[in-house]
């Protein structure tokens, strides 16, 4: 699996139950879809609802989504991390979000403790 900053987008999506808040995602009804395209690659959807976290891999289109990231594998690890600014990815067309932008930027920060590089 491809790394990006000493880290894969695999890992990313593996560690968002450990890293959920269900506390701050009581009323909470969404559905996040994610694709990251290039090496390391894939797709991803994230079901939060009523303070449930389901995250499951997407082999084909991404359907049901309210929300839909779409970014390459390396920019979506960089801004994760903090390596990459969010909003120079969006400025820069490398981060295209299809939805609610505004809400991913509020909600997400609430309802998951960052994620933090493997040492």
């Amino acid at each position: 699996m491809t790394e990006y900053f000493g880290t894969t987008v695999a890992d990313i999506f593996a560690t968002m139950p450990k890293r959920f808040k269900p506390e701050e995602a009581k009323d909470v009804d969404i559905v996040i879809g994610y694709e990251a395209t290039g090496e390391g690659g894939g797709k991803w959807k994230a079901t939060v609802k009523n303070g449930t976290l389901k995250v499951e891999t997407v082999a084909g289109e991404l359907t049901g989504c309210k929300t839909t990231v779409h970014t390459d594998a390396e920019t979506f690890v960089g801004v994760t991390l903090g390596k990459i600014g969010a909003l120079d990815a969006l400025s820069s067309q490398k981060l295209r979000v299809a939805g609610d932008s505004k809400l991913l930027m509020l909600l997400l920060p609430k309802i998951f403790v960052p994620y933090e590089e493997p040492m």
